[in-house]
């Protein structure tokens, strides 16, 4: 038995289901995937006793392995050939496998104490990286489409398997036994009530002094062993790369340039500079969001993370409001506002609407009549998801009232799902000043409840239930000029993901995202909408709970200034992320990777929010004297109130200056004239 020949190489092998690449044992039935991977062999006789035909799973990390799968239906050929070009074709002299599709599995040795993640595209498009928290499909598995096979029928007993070529340890960011903290002081064991606070709190101490998420997670994975009951392993890697978010940020350097994407993004023409927010990590792209990412990145000029905010609101809005996560006496739904900011109009954020409008359109074409754009009143907006409304009429017979009866005027909108798109969401903003116009109140209402109504008509018009999702694309020019008239502070704002955006690379004649391609992708999304119906009342998992717990605390700090005003619900937002990644992995139960995910995708709106206001206080007059000030240097009152054309009254001018150094932006200092003493105003950088 081919299994037991794995096992006996010390391969930890699990049952996969008979033609299929997914575990034979259900997660209903007690299964855990690659988790339950083994190399005791009473467990692998009973598995293919069972049935013979199952296919054999082998877990990478586990065995030490890190296997290349080159897959060609995706592109996986090209980029095969973009990696011989930049680092030769020796590091493919290994043993390898032949798929069913036509592609190859290159295996190779990790050397001890080095920790390689994997993931779907990870070393470009096409080409994927099992080894820790994955699993590879090992010969003699059969598919629909054929079997798998050692090349040249030699099996890992008659060939040497490489070590992992040094490129690929270098872009995968290994953790050597030298990066390990100390672990002095924790119990030899660890009981499973306190397995994630300790864990939590080792990476905590990691990240003080600087670790890394991949740096912390041996010592993590190490520790976890001394569990009465050891947490998988994604749950660890979790906790790593929660708490290794709160570390400080690296600016992108050439040297460390994620593969995440295709190669040729490793080149782009607007290539982040050291002030453009830091990428989300992997995490961020996690599951079916993440394949819908890379599977469209090669056809388009759009910023992946622009696609990514797209995949996650657009699959808010198909699924509506089937589920729901009750935080006190709040229901929160997975629905978001995001609002995509680019530096120019040519940030090709209008780029990544349209592919995955054509996954999800595929998925469930009566959606798409529930997209919509060019908002300008409270009123036309509760209008598109309407309640029926029924009015009371006289009933006459022979020109007489004899009575009267409900009879409906309006059959309202029965679909409550809408999902906004703004092109220009600067005229939106400009529409909110107008005097009396009611779209700001009405669109906070369909964020926080979806129960929306106008108070002020005669007969109100009203709107329950209302599923609204709202993309909006605008420049930090506008959004950084037009916020401060309009209602910045007053919790408008701070119910978008700010994110900024630009163009990936240069394609002159790109290659349409149609067909197959998507065809698969809208059944993946299909199968999962079918997974999720009727979700209802969603929640965490313990892991993930306690995980939440160890986050919660970074959430809720309060933030100074315009950048604070609007990252003010951290922890809805990061609630109803999670609520997304987990409805997209078919489950209404939030897990660590899933909140892992969530937190990953806020940090970057964090970081997006703090490069377009910087500095600014949500104060139109402190802000301008401050540019002022650090243009001039110094700055006497007088200057001020000069610089202001004389136009702003003296108690105006001190509350902002007052404003600016409770929020340690200027200083003031006296200088004597021989008279009354002048106040000499600075900046502080």
């Amino acid at each position: 038995m081919a299994a037991l020949e794995y096992a006996g190489w010390g391969w930890p092998v699990f049952p996969l289901s008979p033609g299929r690449k997914t575990p034979a044992i259900a997660k209903e039935d007690g299964g855990n995937g690659h988790l339950d991977a083994t190399t005791d062999e009473g467990a692998i006789r009973d598995w293919w006793s069972a049935d013979p035909t199952r296919n054999i799973g082998v877990s990478a990390g586990a065995a030490g392995l890190f296997v290349v799968d080159v897959d060609p239906r995706n592109g996986g050929d090209e980029t095969l050939r973009d990696l011989m070009a930049l680092h030769g074709r020796d590091w493919l002299n290994t043993v390898s496998v032949l798929t069913p599709s036509g592609g190859a599995h290159y295996y190779y040795r990790v050397a001890s104490g080095i920790s390689l993640k994997g993931g779907n595209g990870l070393l470009g498009v096409g080409i994927d990286a099992k080894s820790m928290g994955g699993y590879v499909v090992a010969p003699p598995s059969r598919t629909a489409a054929g079997a798998y096979a050692w090349e040249g029928d030699l099996g890992p007993d008659s060939a040497v398997i490489a070590l992992v070529p040094d490129w690929i340890v270098k872009h995968f960011g290994p953790t050597s036994s030298a990066a390990r903290t100390t672990s002095a002081g924790l119990p030899d064991t660890i009981t499973s009530g306190a397995r994630n606070s300790t864990l939590t709190s080792m990476a905590g101490a990691m990240r003080r002094k600087g670790m890394t998420a991949e740096e912390m997670l041996p010592s993590l994975l190490e520790v976890n062993q001394r569990c009465d009951e050891p947490l998988p392993e994604r749950e660890v890697r979790g906790i790593a790369e929660s708490v290794g978010r709160y570390g400080p940020a690296q600016p992108p350097s050439p040297g460390n340039v994620s593969t995440l994407f295709s190669l040729s993004s490793l080149f782009s023409p607007s290539a982040n500079g050291p002030e453009w927010p830091e990428v989300p990590g992997p995490a961020a792209f996690h599951g079916l969001a993440g394949e819908i990412v890379r599977a469209i990145e090669p056809h388009s000029e759009a910023d992946p993370v622009a696609l990514l905010i797209n995949t996650l609101l657009g699959f808010g809005s198909l699924v509506g409001a089937e589920a729901f996560f009750v935080v006190g006496a709040t229901r929160h739904y997975p629905r978001e506002f995001a609002a995509l900011v680019g530096r120019t109009s040519k940030a090709r954020k209008g780029d990544s609407w349209p592919p995955v409008r054509s996954i999800f359109a595929d998925a469930d074409p009566g959606w798409t009549a529930r997209l919509a754009g060019g908002l300008s009143t409270g009123e036309g907006l509760i209008h598109a998801v309407r309640d029926a409304v029924e009015k009371e009429e006289p009933i006459k017979e022979k020109g007489r009232i004899i009575g009267y009866q409900m009879a409906r005027v309006d059959d309202g909108v029965e679909d409550k799902r809408l999902l906004i798109m703004e092109s220009e969401l600067a005229k939106v903003l400009k529409v909110m000043e107008r005097q009396g116009n009611s779209l700001s109140p009405i669109l906070r209402q369909a964020w926080d409840t979806g129960s929306l109504r106008v108070m002020t008509r005669t007969n109100p018009m009203v709107a329950t239930d209302a599923h609204i999702s709202l993309i909006g694309h605008i420049t930090m020019e506008e959004l950084s000029g037009l916020l401060p008239d309009v209602e910045a502070a007053n919790g408008f704002m701070n119910r978008f993901l700010i994110a900024c955006v630009q163009r990936s690379r240069l394609l002159a004649d790109p290659v349409p995202f149609q067909g197959t391609l998507v065809s698969q992708l809208a059944g993946a999304v299909d199968d999962v909408l079918k997974a999720i119906r009727q979700a209802g009342q969603m929640k965490r998992d313990a892991a993930a709970s306690e995980l939440w717990e160890a986050m919660y605390a970074d959430l809720s700090e309060e933030g100074d200034g315009m950048a604070g005003a609007i990252l003010a619900r951290a922890e809805a937002h990061v609630l109803r992320l999670s609520m997304l990644y987990a409805l997209l992995d078919g489950t209404n139960t939030i897990s660590v990777p899933h909140l892992t995910a969530a937190a990953e995708v806020w940090g970057y709106c964090e970081r997006s929010v703090g490069y377009i206001f910087g500095d600014a206080t949500g104060d139109p007059l402190a802000d301008t004297i401050f540019r002022a000030l650090k243009t001039q240097g110094e700055m006497t009152r007088s200057d001020i109130s000069a610089l202001l054309g004389r136009h702003e009254s003296a108690a105006r001018i001190a509350r902002a200056l007052q404003l600016l150094v409770e929020r340690g932006k200027a200083t003031v200092s006296q200088r004597e004239t021989g008279g009354r003493p002048l106040e000499i105003w600075r900046p502080v950088a």
